[in-house]
């Protein structure tokens, strides 16, 4: 028993090697039912995916070209970025995720240009500038 406890000195690693000791694991959702999680995750995708296919679950140029050149107002900014945030969610809590970087793009766009949107019409600044 002395030589199990040395690799786990510290109270921070020894909650992890506790149940190793016991001989039983954590048990996770996804470790009874791994295609069950997954299949959740890729439906809960697939549900939010009709909103907008190219800015949601796909290549999301366009949507970004539109937000760019201010043809998209306020409202569909902030639905894209709230769509886009929970697609990511779901794809990346089920583990079959696409990335993490480029969804964060996308958010940081619709969610910049739906404030810059609102400092325009609430502060009258100029959309030029």
């Amino acid at each position: 028993m002395a030589l199990k406890g040395q690799p786990c000195r510290s109270a921070r690693v020894s909650a992890v090697c506790w149940p190793a000791w016991r001989g039983s694991a954590r048990r996770t959702p996804d470790a009874r039912l791994p295609w069950a999680w997954q299949r959740a995750g890729g439906m809960a995708v697939a549900a939010l995916a009709p909103f907008h296919l190219n800015g949601i679950a796909g290549d999301p140029y366009k949507t970004l070209t539109l937000a760019l050149t201010g043809k998209m107002t306020a409202t569909a900014m902030a639905a894209f970025c709230a769509l886009k945030l929970a697609s990511t969610v779901s794809s990346y809590s089920s583990g079959g995720s696409g990335g993490i970087f480029a969804p964060a793009l996308f958010m940081g766009a619709m969610l910049g240009g739906a404030v810059g949107h609102l400092d325009v019409i609430v502060f009258h600044h100029s959309a030029d500038s």
